[in-house]
């Protein structure tokens, strides 16, 4: 064998060792060449949901990246095609086929495929672990604000306290004086005004104070279709005319905690469901959904209404976020999430393109009663 053919047999076999070693990565690859794909590993066809069939060969580079980082993206390839060698990884979205995205940790560089210069850039998926980080940094978020909200609802009770014992004796004094009786009712009216604002920040320092709490309550077997009935029948006042109220309870559940705050949990979001459902709609929905997955009670109650941004979704459960403008004090989801995580489940939020939220609740299903004993 000549020179030129044992080269020629060796590039070969190196070339194909480098294919090799490329589609057993975990990691995602994609080499692109001019800005076109020429090649997608295993791996990265899996991460971004394409089959073995799809054509990827000659889709645009750019195309599998997320709209909001096509930019980014640019100015990167550019700065390597200029400098060569690589660029420092960093955190990318990358589209799936279906039109979501994952995220990942995206490193460049230059190479040689197929025998001509090409960029090679490896992807790994840190999707998840974004998403634990995002709950851990809200966790700490809930439980900082938690203890300022303690803290702020010790001092603004007691001062609330004399307001309210004063606004009774306010009361009892007009009704037994001698002031004539037109001045009398437009005191009392002023008075009930007072009184109606003082128990609103009463009401408000209590949930500052059910956030802040951090005792585990008495907890016991709760049924979740009971619980959720009674919940239903107490927002149902809410619901706007022509919307409806469906229950669909697929399996009976049963799970361990404290009935009163899950009952809170619930009517929460069943009031905060049939609210989101504009007035002059038309024809509306609230749905609750009771189902078992596995060794868990999920309870999905969804709404055809307004919807929430997706951009404000991640922010919902933080404490005195609303999207209701001048209404509520945003500590009804604060809320909700803790009485939740406590009780050892989950809430999520999914919001639709178009409209329309579900908000998830996972709880661990209380095991079966022991068996009586046999006579």
């Amino acid at each position: 064998m000549g020179t030129l053919e044992a080269y020629e047999s060796t590039l070969a076999r190196s070339e194909a060792s480098y294919r090799a070693l490329i589609e057993s990565m975990p990691d995602g690859v994609i080499v692109g060449r001019k800005g076109a794909v020429v090649y997608l590993s295993p791996s990265m066809r899996r991460m971004l949901g394409y089959s073995r069939e799809d054509p990827v060969v000659g889709m645009k580079v750019l195309d599998l990246v997320h709209p909001d980082d096509r930019q980014q993206a640019s100015e990167r390839i550019y700065a390597l095609v200029s400098s060569g060698g690589a660029v420092p990884p960093i955190e990318e979205r990358l589209l799936r086929h279906d039109g979501t995205h994952v995220i990942t940790e995206l490193q460049a560089m230059e190479t040689v495929f197929d025998g001509e210069p090409a960029i090679l850039a490896i992807a790994r998926d840190v999707t998840a672990r974004k998403e634990v980080e995002a709950k851990l940094m809200l966790n700490d978020r809930l439980a900082s604000l938690g203890r300022l909200a303690a803290s702020v609802g010790h001092e603004l009770n007691n001062p609330l306290t004399y307001v309210l014992g004063n606004i009774a004796l306010l009361e009892r004094k007009l009704v037994d004086s001698d002031v004539p009786a037109a001045a009398a009712e437009r005191l009392s009216s002023y008075v009930k005004v007072i009184g109606d604002g003082a128990r609103r920040m009463r009401d408000i320092v209590r949930d500052l104070k059910t956030l802040a709490r951090s005792d585990a309550p008495e907890s016991r077997r709760v049924d979740l279709r009971f619980l959720l009935d009674v919940a239903a029948n107490m927002a149902e006042h809410e619901l706007r005319a022509g919307t409806k109220l469906v229950r669909e309870y697929r399996d009976e559940l049963v799970v361990v905690g404290n009935e009163t705050r899950l009952g809170q949990v619930f009517l929460n979001l069943l009031v905060n469901a049939a609210q989101s459902i504009p007035e002059g709609q038309g024809e509306g929905e609230v749905r609750i959904v009771t189902r078992a997955v596995g060794t868990s009670a999920v309870v999905e109650i969804s709404d055809t209404g307004s919807g929430v941004p997706r951009a404000l979704v991640d922010r919902i459960f933080e404490p005195f976020f609303t999207t209701k403008a001048g209404v509520g004090t945003g500590l009804g989801l604060s809320i909700s999430h803790r009485i939740v995580v406590s009780a050892g489940g989950t809430i999520v939020c999914d919001a639709r393109p178009g409209g329309g939220t579900t908000f998830r609740v996972t709880l661990p299903c209380a095991e079966a009663p022991p068996a009586p004993p046999e006579s």
